[in-house]
């Protein structure tokens, strides 16, 4: 949602946490994650490594630092913008004394000036446009999309396939958020990114950290406060409640778009949803059943693929007319049992560079493994911008062993390719296909 194509990234981090033996590894992580997210959602921004409490570093540890660094990106890619005044691959800051805080902003600003996408010739219609979405920020963070029309209009941006450009523009720019995949998402308009962050924020949290337990008790959802940090599933009252007096409707469906939510309908409860991020660990899970895998070694496998996988088989179990006769999904963090139809039950599991899935009945195999590359493929045209990288592989019995997805298939491998068409003649997987009709095409 808030990393756009076209932009700048600063990535800051702790210098003394990144020399220092005790905290590096988990220095390095939050370094990778990052660079990792940016260069799969924006393989074409400028990149600049920040490292901060440079000033109570030694020239020692600054040269420690920068052969870490080195070691951490490959120096030969544009990716990340280097320090080319002092020859290092990151900028050493510091905000006290503001040492070196001069010399990034006048890289960041060079950067800037050269990104050819800054020099696109637009209206000046379009940027007065810009400046009142801006200004509306002070009134409040979104508008209905009529209203954004109307100051289209009031600026002669009549025409509907100007205005659409224009929106599409500022949302890439990261402006604004305007989602156009159903009505709700279409209807409003964020123009305050912020308070986006805010509301998910409001749901997606520590709650030993971050919440209260005693505020829920007072109007009566203690039950669904436990239940929501506890397994996961919260409640429609539960949300009606931390997003008081904002847009539940559009939230909601940004969330299901964005695969940080999912319909939950395995009991006769009040209405309920999945919010997979809130899942604990589970130890030592034991799936069983044959397995295939999607194996992310090769690139790697970003933090919240997995469970936005769960999010997605969940959703397909909940749309079955009969949900309320399968068995209830048992789900984890790292681990997810999940009855998709009646007899048709899967395992996921997490592990460091894969997902493995195992199918329990071989019956089932060859439609589990055509459902399940649909649903990848789909959370990585919806969510990754296509970035994501894996390679299938499936069980062998006769070998006992992992064997790749096509010469599975050449060998015509059972239980993996039998009755079912292939995943290529399978229809209803373009991209472009809404989440409610791709659901519906997996049945």
């Amino acid at each position: 949602i808030y990393l756009t194509k076209f932009g700048v990234y600063v990535v800051i981090f702790d210098l003394r946490e990144l020399v220092s033996s005790d905290t590096r590894e988990k220095s390095l992580e939050y370094l990778r994650f990052w660079l990792n997210s940016i260069q799969l959602h924006s393989p074409s921004a400028s990149v600049f490594l920040a490292g901060t409490f440079a000033a109570e570093c030694k020239s020692s540890m600054i040269s420690s630092a920068n052969d870490i660094l080195t070691r951490l990106i490959d120096v030969s890619e544009p990716f990340v913008t280097k320090n080319r005044n002092e020859s290092l691959v990151y900028f050493p800051i510091d905000n006290k004394t503001e040492m070196g805080i001069a010399q990034l902003r006048s890289s960041i600003e060079m950067a800037i000036e050269t990104d050819p996408s800054v020099s696109q010739e637009v209206s000046i219609r379009w940027m007065v446009l810009l400046d009142k979405l801006m200004a509306h920020r002070s009134k409040n963070p979104y508008m209905t999309l009529s209203d954004v029309f109307g100051f289209c209009n009031e600026l002669r941006i009549t025409d509907e396939r100007e205005q659409n450009e224009c929106l599409n523009l500022f949302h890439e720019r990261g402006n604004i958020i305007h989602l156009t995949a159903t009505q709700a998402l279409n209807e409003i308009v964020v123009v305050e990114p912020q308070w986006l962050i805010e509301m998910l924020g409001l749901l997606i949290r520590d709650s030993s950290i971050h919440v209260t337990e005693e505020r829920f008790e007072k109007v009566g959802l203690a039950d669904d406060f436990q239940s929501t940090f506890q397994t996961g599933i919260t409640t429609r009252d539960y949300l009606d409640f931390i997003w008081t007096n904002q847009p539940v409707e559009f939230l909601l469906d940004l969330m299901k778009r964005t695969l940080l939510l999912s319909d939950w309908s395995f009991t006769m409860d009040k209405e309920q949803y999945l919010v997979p991020s809130l899942l604990k660990m589970r130890q030592e899970p034991k799936p069983k059943g044959i397995k295939f895998t999607f194996d992310f070694s090769h690139s790697f496998l970003p933090r919240g693929v997995f469970q936005r996988l769960v999010c997605l088989c969940v959703a397909g179990a909940a749309k079955q007319p009969n949900s309320l006769s399968l068995c209830e999904p048992e789900l984890f963090e790292n681990y997810a049992f999940i009855e998709i139809e009646k007899n048709f039950c899967l395992h996921l599991l997490k592990c460091t560079h894969t997902i493995e899935i195992f199918v329990e009945d071989d019956s089932f195999a060859s439609r589990g493994l055509r459902i399940l590359i649909s649903m990848l493929r789909k959370l990585n045209y919806d969510v990754m911008g296509t970035g994501l990288k894996w390679q299938v592989n499936l069980y062998d019995r006769e070998r006992e062993d992992l064997v790749s997805y096509n010469i599975a298939r050449e060998r015509k491998l059972k239980p993996w390719f039998g009755d079912y068409p292939s995943v290529e003649d399978k229809p209803g997987m373009s991209k472009h296909t809404d989440l409610e009709s791709f659901l519906s095409s997996m049945s």
